[in-house]
């Protein structure tokens, strides 16, 4: 799998490349330049608006003493889709639309919560943790009091 994530990471940035290239030649570099920075400040304003949104429903959840999962993986969502349209290329504003898009991000947030609860090791409650030892007291050690 992580062989897969190597291989896009290569991959990528020469097609967002080939792509430019391609869009310039049939659209022209203009039109080319001002979509990609229209994609960026789209993008900056939405990092910059998701944050007090995201914190606002995260306390809301608190309040109601209900776990605020979703809203952070909505608000992780978000951010990246911003940061995402931040970067030029057609590719990456595609993969950032679809995150922006409520139902195609509610089926992505079901499948990191799956993986998430398949690989999460349980966390055992405060205080109730038992780590398991030897110790050996030598002639020199001072008192535990004087350690203190």
């Amino acid at each position: 799998m992580m062989r897969y994530w190597r291989l896009l990471l290569v991959t990528l940035p020469f097609v967002e490349i080939w792509l430019l290239i391609w869009a310039g030649r049939h659209l022209g570099a203009g039109t080319v330049l001002l979509s990609l920075v229209a994609a960026g400040l789209i993008g900056a304003a939405l990092i910059r608006g998701t944050g007090p949104r995201a914190l606002d429903a995260i306390q809301e959840r608190l309040l109601r003493d209900e776990s605020p999962g979703g809203e952070l993986l909505d608000a992780a969502m978000m951010l990246t889709a911003g940061a995402m349209l931040v970067l030029p290329g057609y590719l990456s504003d595609l993969a950032a639309i679809l995150l922006l898009i409520p139902w195609t991000r509610s089926i992505l947030r079901a499948r990191i919560l799956t993986i998430l609860v398949r690989h999460a090791r349980p966390i055992p409650p405060a205080g109730k943790m038992v780590i398991e030892g030897e110790s050996t007291r030598e002639e020199n050690d001072p008192p535990r009091s004087a350690i203190q």
